[in-house]
């Protein structure tokens, strides 16, 4: 079934918006994270406790945000999973893919219970 999709420009393009979106949210998430997080910085291992957290995210963000269109609707569910995106952000692709990609994060949710 996923193998099967076929992605327009117009619908990359609107995927690839989504994408950025929730890379930009989920950045901004983790700014304001660090923020409060060196806002209670105490001791020197608290530092390096911070860069350790930092070097992870990074790992984790990198590991999540992978724009190949083998995995995007896989990608795009997981991101709505984790509440990056919504289905509105979403608009301009086709119904096929809203389906699928709905039909995965219910699939994530169970996995996750």
């Amino acid at each position: 079934m996923l193998r099967n999709l076929k992605w327009s420009q117009a619908e990359k393009r609107a995927a690839r918006r989504a994408f950025d979106l929730a890379y930009e949210r989920e950045c901004a998430a983790l700014i304001k994270q660090v923020q409060k997080i060196a806002r209670g910085l105490d001791e020197p291992d608290d530092v390096w406790k911070l860069s350790d957290f930092i070097v992870q995210r990074r790992k984790d963000i990198d590991d999540t945000y992978d724009f190949r269109i083998s995995v995007l609707p896989q990608l795009l569910a997981r991101l709505l999973s984790d509440k990056w995106i919504t289905m509105a952000d979403l608009k301009g692709l086709d119904e096929e893919k809203r389906e699928t990609i709905q039909e995965l994060v219910v699939t994530l949710n169970h996995s996750h219970d």
